[in-house]
């Protein structure tokens, strides 16, 4: 990808944002099952989308270059997040 793909991606990101973190919302929210308030959801994937937003907007395309250092900083902390709020118990059939 080059500097005009970046300038594309970051164009959908910010004029199809409220659509896009919806989207991301209700398919993450159905798979935490309830282990996270849907305010609590909405904080942590904004705060993430604003970091994707940022890295790309700052040229980065690279999940594995610097600008995206903070978006692998709150992965990592989602990650510990989830881990010590377990699993969810299976649903009855």
């Amino acid at each position: 990808m080059d500097n005009e793909d970046s300038k594309r991606l970051l164009e959908l990101l910010t004029t199809r944002q409220s659509e896009l973190v919806a989207q991301w919302e209700q398919t993450v929210g159905a798979s935490l099952r309830g282990r996270v308030s849907t305010a609590e959801l909405g904080r942590e994937l904004g705060e993430l989308y604003e970091a994707i937003t940022e890295a790309v907007s700052q040229g980065g395309l690279s999940g594995r270059g610097d600008r995206f250092a903070v978006v692998r900083s709150l992965l990592v902390e989602l990650s510990r997040t989830r881990a010590r709020q377990g699993s969810p118990r299976p649903r009855p059939p």
